[in-house]
């Protein structure tokens, strides 16, 4: 478990969450607006679009450090201490040992299971057994569009011998129902990603099969420039869809495993992750309580304003001004104060690191004021 605060703290009218679990992300991703011309028939065209775009270009302008410094603070104003960024580890390794969230290490991959995807990882094969043989998750997109090639995605990767126990697969948007149940019978995990799913493809999983087939069902963001600004965004879309596509609400407690202790499981991390229990690391979420009693409810529909206080385990990476007196005098040297903007108003805190510094650094590397919602300060 790691380092406590030696003196209590007060948190009356609160209410105690594990830390978030961003369950895909692609971090280099991390910027705005979404670019795109939907629908397409799958990934490839708008990645092509992304990638000829002048946002495209405009982003390059950064540092890839100053990117993944952006994404850090996506994911700790909404409440994640963890996130998968689904990416080739060569990427990302020099990020790993300096972000304020974690990111998880140790996995193996692939891209898609197409002829157009990307080459990451090494073959599929060599992937997939190495994922096997060290019982770490093997991460890959699948049947991300309606082509012919993507919708056969599930039967290919099975051929592989890629749909297993530690398989995360995501998106999975044409998935037969035949498919969903050999995903459920192999006990392989998905992550849903409703707001990237409908921005490209105005259609999503059958999320509904996925869940009552009994698949370990977790929920991502996926890059904002296709998907939610934040987790907590796409929280409140994976509720309006799933009541769109079936009539019916989906169980807020569902929604809270699907960022919890479902994606702990995913990625081999639930002795560890994903419940608040002793000897688990003390990554805490806590939410200012409110005339909603139902505490899964609560952290379903919330937003930044919620947040009284977010520890990885046990050091604060946000915390409420209220709070800085009772923080030991040592560490606030390490955070910097800041005013966000947020649905309810202003809001005064202390955010790790130097967010105004970063700020100032993004616009003078595109030599404009540029603003981006998930760092919303003013």
């Amino acid at each position: 478990m790691g380092k406590s605060l030696n003196n209590p703290l007060d948190f009356k009218n609160c209410i105690a969450y594990p830390g978030l679990f961003n369950a895909h992300d692609h971090l280099l991703g991390t910027y705005l607006p979404r670019v795109g011309r939907g629908p397409y028939l799958s990934w490839k065209p708008w990645d092509d679009d992304l990638k000829t775009s002048d946002l495209y270009q405009e982003r390059s302008m950064l540092t890839n450090a100053h990117i993944y410094q952006i994404s850090y603070y996506r994911q700790i104003l909404s409440g994640v201490t963890t996130v998968c960024d689904h990416i080739p580890h060569i990427v990302h390794k020099d990020f790993l040992g300096g972000s304020f969230v974690r990111i998880i290490k140790e996995y193996c991959l692939a891209h898609e299971i197409s002829s157009y995807e990307l080459k990451w990882g090494d073959d599929h094969k060599v992937e997939i057994e190495r994922a096997k043989k060290k019982n770490i998750p093997f991460i890959t997109h699948l049947e991300e569009g309606f082509d012919e090639e993507s919708k056969q995605g599930t039967e290919i990767l099975h051929r592989k011998k890629g749909i297993f126990k530690n398989s995360v697969l995501v998106h999975c948007v044409s998935c037969s129902l035949e498919d969903i149940k050999l995903i459920a019978k192999q006990k392989a995990s998905m992550v849903w990603c409703p707001n990237s799913n409908y921005y490209m493809f105005n259609q999503t999983a059958k999320i509904k099969d996925f869940i009552e087939q009994g698949v370990n069902v977790c929920l991502g963001t996926d890059s904002p420039m296709s998907g939610s600004v934040n987790l907590f965004a796409e929280l409140q879309f994976a509720q309006k869809t799933y009541q769109k596509l079936y009539g019916s609400k989906i169980s807020p407690k569902l929604l809270f495993k699907m960022i919890t202790i479902n994606p702990a499981k995913a990625f081999r991390l639930d002795q560890q992750l994903g419940t608040i229990e002793e000897g688990k690391l003390a990554d805490i979420l806590i939410l200012k309580k409110s005339k909603e009693v139902d505490p899964y409810k609560k952290v379903v529909n919330a937003n930044t304003e919620d947040i009284e206080m977010l520890w990885k385990e046990g050091v604060p990476l946000y915390f409420k001004e209220e709070y800085y007196s009772k923080l030991p005098k040592a560490i606030l040297q390490n955070y910097e104060k800041v005013c966000l903007e947020s649905k309810g108003g202003k809001i005064t805190a202390y955010l790790i690191g130097k967010p105004h510094l970063l700020k100032k650094k993004i616009n003078e590397s595109v030599n404009f004021k540029k603003e981006l919602e998930f760092i919303p300060i003013i």
